[in-house]
C-alpha cells in the first residue's frame, strides 16, 4: 500500500485569467512605456549622460539568460539589471569594459535593464539570449529533472477542446514527490499554478480550451524522472496509468474531510486581497502556511473564497495549490465585494476623477468584481477608491553602503495620501585613508499606476528626473549627506518605488 504522500492526488481546474506578458517567439514585454527586447536578437542604442535608456524582458524562475553589452565607441557608463522584486542584480564587466554574463534567474517575472552614459557618449549593442521551451507532444513524455531547469510549451492540437495534464513521479525511493514546478499561461505570462517540492507525488490538471501554457520544472536537489501525460478531453482515458496502476482517480480517500464547517487550509503562504481578483492590488495581507480559516462566502464561480483573517474580511484564490477546501462548502452563498480599484488613465489636463481604460464611463462603476459577476445577491452600489499611500515620517533616512549597492523602498500616491517623500541620504566615509570619497549612482525604479507622473531629484520644488532615470553624485568625508525628493507634482496614481544606490571609487 502506498504511503500517504504517494497516494495524494490533487485535481485542479486552471481558470483562464487574462492576456499576454510572455510570448515564446519569444518577446518580452516591459512595464508601460519601456521598450522590449526580443530574446536572441541584438539592438543598438545610443547612450548619453543624464539620459537613461531602459529595456526589459520577461523570464521564468530557473531560466538561464546571457546578458551582452558591447560598446561601439569608448565611453563610460552605468548598467543595472532590476529584478521582479525591484532588487538590483550586479553586471560584472570584462577587462574591455563590456558585459558578457550568464545569469541563473531565481525569480520569474519582469527584468529591466537600465543604462546611462556617465562620461562621453556613444552606441552600445545590447542582447539577451535565452533558450525557448521544448514543445510537448500529446501523449506520454518522460522528463529527467536534475540540475538544469526544464521548460515545455503546451499548445494543443485542437484549440477548441479542453485537455488534461497528469504529472507523476517514477519513484525509485520511498515517498518521492514531484519537484518544484510552475505552470504559466503563454498568452499573458500569468502564473496559474506554483507547486512547492515535497508536497505531492501525483497531480492532475484540467486545462481550458483555447489556451497555451508553459510547464517549468526548477532544478531538483536529487535527479528524478517525472511522467507527463497530456491528453485531449475533460478526463484521462482509462489506458493512461499512474505509477500505482490507477487511471488517475486515486485509490484512497480525499485528502480532507467533506463534513463539518467549510474552511480553507493554507499549505503555503497566500496573498489575501480586498476582493476576488488579482486586480485588487496590492494584497492587504499574506496568510501564512499552516493556517486554517473559516469561509463566509464565494465570488460566484467559487474560484475565490471570502475568509476572516485577523478580524478583516479578505479574499483568497482557491485555484492555487497552496489552498485546500475542507469541510462541507456546498451551502456557501455569494458574498458581496467592492468594485476593483479604479486605475486613472493619463489625463491631458489636471485630472478631475474618472475611471480606467478607454472608453471611460461617465459615472463611477456601481459595484461588482473581476471575472464572472455574481447574479445573486446583487452587487453592492458602493465603489472602492484608488489605493492611497498612508502618511509617514516627514523625512526618511537612507544609509548607503560605501562599497556596494543599497536600496530604499517607499510608496506615494496622488491626489490623496502621501504625495511626496524626502529622503536623507548619508554615507559613512570617515573610516581612514581609502574610504573617504565615493561616486554614488542613484537610480529610481517605479511600479504602479501613474509612474509617468513621478519626479525626483535634489530640487525640492522642481525635481527633474523621471522613473528609470539615474544621477551620480560625488561624496567626500566632509560632504557625506544629500536630500533627494520623490513626488507627484501633477497627475494621479499609486506608485511603489525603489531608490537604488551603487557606490564606486
Amino acid at each position: 500500500m502506498k504511503t500517504m504522500s504517494r497516494a495524494l492526488l490533487v485535481a485542479l481546474l486552471v481558470a483562464a485569467l487574462g492576456t499576454s506578458i510572455l510570448s515564446f517567439a519569444p518577446t518580452a514585454r516591459a512595464q508601460e512605456g519601456t521598450p522590449t527586447l526580443r530574446f536572441n536578437e541584438p539592438e543598438i542604442v545610443t547612450l548619453q549622460p543624464n539620459v537613461t535608456v531602459n529595456r526589459a524582458f520577461d523570464a521564468l524562475a530557473g531560466d538561464t539568460v546571457e546578458i551582452v553589452l558591447s560598446r561601439l565607441a569608448e565611453f563610460e557608463y552605468t548598467a543595472v539589471l532590476i529584478g521582479p522584486d525591484s532588487a538590483p542584480i550586479g553586471l560584472e564587466r570584462q577587462a574591455d569594459g563590456n558585459v558578457l554574463l550568464a545569469l541563473d534567474l531565481a525569480e520569474g517575472g519582469r527584468y529591466t535593464l537600465t543604462l546611462q552614459a556617465t562620461s562621453g557618449s556613444g552606441q552600445m549593442l545590447i542582447q539577451v539570449n535565452s533558450a525557448a521551451p521544448v514543445p510537448l507532444a500529446m501523449g506520454e513524455t518522460l522528463a529527467d529533472v536534475g540540475a538544469a531547469p526544464l521548460r515545455f510549451s503546451l499548445t494543443p492540437d485542437d484549440p477548441t477542446a479542453p485537455s488534461t495534464l497528469a504529472l507523476s513521479t517514477l519513484a525509485t525511493r520511498e515517498a518521492e514527490t514531484l519537484p518544484r514546478l510552475v505552470l504559466t499561461r503563454s498568452s499573458d505570462g500569468a502564473e496559474v499554478l506554483s507547486l512547492n517540492p515535497n508536497m505531492i507525488a501525483d497531480l492532475t490538471l484540467g486545462l481550458p480550451q483555447g489556451e497555451s501554457f508553459v510547464l517549468s520544472f526548477e532544478p531538483a536537489d536529487v535527479a528524478q524522472q517525472v511522467r507527463i501525460v497530456w491528453a485531449s478531453g475533460d478526463a484521462m482515458p482509462s489506458t493512461v496509468g499512474l505509477p500505482d496502476g490507477t487511471n488517475g482517480m486515486g485509490n484512497g480517500s480525499p485528502p480532507s474531510n467533506t463534513t463539518g464547517v467549510c474552511q480553507v487550509y493554507f499549505g503555503g503562504a497566500v496573498n489575501a486581497r480586498s476582493g476576488p481578483g488579482t486586480n485588487y492590488a496590492p494584497p492587504v495581507a499574506q496568510v501564512p502556511a499552516g493556517t486554517t480559516l473559516n469561509v463566509s462566502g464565494h465570488n460566484g464561480d467559487r474560484s475565490w473564497y471570502q475568509v476572516n483573517y485577523n478580524g478583516q474580511m479578505v479574499w483568497v484564490a482557491m485555484f492555487v495549490s497552496a489552498t485546500e477546501e475542507r469541510g462541507d462548502c456546498s451551502a456557501l452563498t455569494v458574498a458581496n465585494y467592492p468594485a476593483p480599484p479604479v486605475v486613472v488613465a493619463p489625463p491631458t489636463s489636471p485630472p478631475s476623477g474618472g475611471g480606467s481604460g478607454s472608453p471611460s464611463p461617465t459615472n463611477p462603476p456601481s459595484g461588482g468584481g473581476g471575472g464572472s459577476s455574481p447574479t445573486s445577491p446583487p452587487p453592492p452600489t458602493a465603489t472602492t477608491s484608488a489605493p492611497v499611500a498612508p502618511p509617514d515620517a516627514s523625512s526618511h533616512t537612507f544609509n548607503v553602503n560605501r562599497d556596494g549597492t543599497s536600496q530604499f523602498q517607499e510608496v506615494i500616491s496622488a491626489p490623496n495620501g502621501d504625495t511626496e517623500d524626502r529622503i536623507y541620504v548619508t554615507i559613512d566615509l570617515n573610516q581612514g585613508v581609502g574610504n573617504q570619497t565615493r561616486n554614488v549612482t542613484f537610480t529610481l525604479v517605479c511600479n504602479g499606476a501613474g509612474s509617468e507622473y513621478v519626479r525626483w531629484g535634489t530640487n525640492p520644488n522642481a525635481p527633474g528626473l523621471t522613473c528609470g532615470g539615474s544621477t551620480t553624485r560625488f561624496f567626500t568625508y566632509d560632504s557625506d549627506t544629500q536630500y533627494y525628493y520623490v513626488k507627484f507634482p501633477s497627475g494621479s496614481g499609486y506608485v511603489n518605488y525603489t531608490l537604488i544606490a551603487t557606490s564606486s571609487n
